[in-house]
């Protein structure tokens, strides 16, 4: 085990568990659990063993089934280590330490070469963009479809633009990151007259500039760069499509979206007015959003209060179909209840333009009055919504929230590579022209639905056999795929691009013996394993209870890591 710190188990009553790791060298993307035993449900974390602003770096936080018991694992991690540094892995139960180890990881290589790219994309006017956008392509080694995961900017102000591209390229892409999807900040600069954040919550002066957007330009950001805001980022988008071209996997045509504070109300304004580019969003820290009518009780709903003007904002009629076919997810604290009168800091007046309106229709408290009429509105209309309200949370992120979001946005998405865990192996190192191989897969479903996994072996990069399985939430099933070779030489096998173990299997004229050669050796990732049956008398550390077997849920989920985000004072 580790020579640095505590390792193996902590005194905790009766309960058995056990965690321990190596000193190891890494990518900086995985890292091998020597051990880990748990005979009652529990969550394993793996973290920094040094804090940033009082806080441990969490790199890895899932769920352990009671019964777990896994030797030499591979661990993907939620977030990469950056540089080598002392780890700690933990397991807890019902907020008890159970057990701790500790080591070394050496990275090998920077995170920079290895890890996930964040590209700087500046400006380009010819291509219908004046401010610049984050673009994050994250490390993956399947080539299933994902969508671009847009997260609007919300920030301070800045003044000039290495101010604002250095804000971008500085956020992190957390739940796209989770998730492994491109994601995409658009660089939304505050700027210092802009008291009102009209540009980061796509205010009516954005789609109407004579109303006032004059007020708040600056030699930095002139009118050009801060009008049409919304038609820039589809821009940015497309763009960004194209950039990802290369990545290795499809993007789909529909984006998810997340924003919090005023870029909560920027993503559902955003959806409001695009709703045919949009799949999913999650909106948080705001109770107003665009209501799909003209009128509410006799009141005229003009932007952004509904669709009173829409066609003449956007050129065209109000796509309701399309609207009602985004999943949005509202994520607000209970807390979160700023009022003219007790805060006038963090109160949000909806809109400069029609104030005392949008009083009279939403209300002015945000939990009480204008989230229960915009949901009371949306389910009306049809809309596919889901809203939560978290007690003792105030105008914040927490680990809890993160979680609920990253699991949205899982559970709606066709990308096979977040909805399951996938493990890799094949039965021989060598074979003889003319034997059959057989390549293993081991599949997690990680979602609460019944999900359907069609794993595709290449050979040398050609498709050579594509196979379908319907699986049961949080379920793992096999599939096996067979096949041979009728000429000598070195071959590579991936699963949906996933490397089939660490090098080619060798195919020779007269093996002189390929059983002996046999590696069934997993690839690195979520590694689901079937739990022994009762009439398995020798259990093989393959066998075993695996974290196939687990839930893995986000980086700061539920032991009290908060996540803190930036909130403007807006909804």
């Amino acid at each position: 085990m580790a020579a640095i710190g505590h390792s193996g188990s902590v005194s905790a009553q009766s309960t058995d568990a056990s965690i321990a790791i190596d000193d190891q060298e890494t990518d900086g993307q995985t890292i091998v659990v020597a051990e880990a035993r748990t005979d009652v449900e529990a969550t394993l974390i793996i973290i920094s063993d040094h804090q940033v602003d009082g806080t441990n770096i969490n790199y890895r936080t899932i769920e352990l089934g009671a019964g777990t018991d896994v030797t030499d694992r591979p661990l993907e991690l939620s977030k990469p280590i950056p540089e080598t540094q002392e780890i700690r892995a933990e397991i807890w139960a019902d907020d008890e330490l159970l057990a701790r180890d500790s080591a070394l990881v050496a990275v090998d290589e920077s995170i920079a070469d290895a890890g996930p790219a964040v590209e700087l994309v500046e400006a380009d006017p010819d291509s219908g963009f004046y401010l610049p956008y984050a673009l994050f392509k994250p490390t993956t080694d399947q080539t299933t479809e994902r969508p671009i995961y847009v997260q609007p900017n919300n920030a301070p102000r800045v003044e000039t633009r290495d101010e604002l591209q250095d804000q971008i390229t500085d956020s992190e892409f957390r739940a796209a990151g989770e998730l492994r999807f491109p994601g995409l900040i658009p660089g939304l600069p505050r700027l210092p007259e802009d008291g009102l954040d009209l540009v980061q919550t796509l205010a009516i002066q954005t789609l109407r500039p004579e109303t006032g957007l004059d007020d708040i330009t600056t030699d930095a950001f002139p009118q050009e760069t801060i009008e049409r805001v919304d038609e820039q980022i589809v821009n940015m988008i497309d763009d960004a499509r194209e950039r990802l071209g290369d990545e290795g996997y499809p993007v789909s045509d529909l984006i998810h979206m997340e924003g919090f504070s005023g870029a909560g109300t920027f993503t559902s304004r955003f959806a409001f007015l695009h709703p045919g580019r949009v799949s999913t969003i999650s909106v948080g820290g705001t109770g107003a959003a665009p209501l799909p009518h003209d009128t509410l009780n006799g009141t005229r709903l003009p932007y952004p209060l509904g669709t009173a003007d829409y066609e003449d904002l956007t050129g065209r009629s109000f796509d309701e179909e399309a609207w009602m076919n985004i999943d949005q997810f509202f994520f607000n604290g209970e807390e979160d209840q700023p009022l003219p009168e007790t805060d006038p800091r963090g109160y949000y007046g909806i809109s400069t333009q029609y104030g005392d309106r949008a009083v009279d229709v939403y209300g002015k408290n945000r939990i009480t009055e204008r989230l229960p009429i915009t949901m009371s509105v949306y389910e009306e209309a049809g809309a596919s919504m889901t809203s939560k309200v978290y007690e003792g949370v105030g105008h914040l992120v927490n680990g809890e929230m993160l979680d609920d979001i990253v699991a949205f946005h899982r559970e709606r998405s066709t990308a096979e590579h977040a909805l399951f865990g996938l493990s890799v192996r094949r039965s021989a190192d060598q074979i003889g022209v003319d034997e059959s191989v057989t390549v293993t897969v081991d599949i997690e479903n990680r979602v609460s639905r019944v999900a359907t996994a069609t794993p595709s072996l290449s050979v040398d990069q050609r498709e050579i056999s594509t196979k379908q399985k319907q699986i049961s939430p949080g379920e793992s099933e096999t599939i096996e795929f067979e096949h041979s070779f009728d000429t000598p030489g070195s071959y590579e096998f991936r699963v949906d691009g996933r490397r089939v173990s660490g090098s080619p299997i060798e195919v020779v004229e007269n093996p002189q013996s390929s059983a002996a050669n046999s590696s069934d050796v997993s690839t690195a990732g979520t590694e689901p394993t079937k739990s022994p049956t009762p009439e398995q008398d020798d259990v093989t550390a393959e066998e075993q209870p695996g974290f196939g077997v687990l839930q893995a849920i986000a980086s700061a989920g539920g032991l009290g890591y908060l996540i803190k985000r930036r909130a403007s004072n807006n909804e």
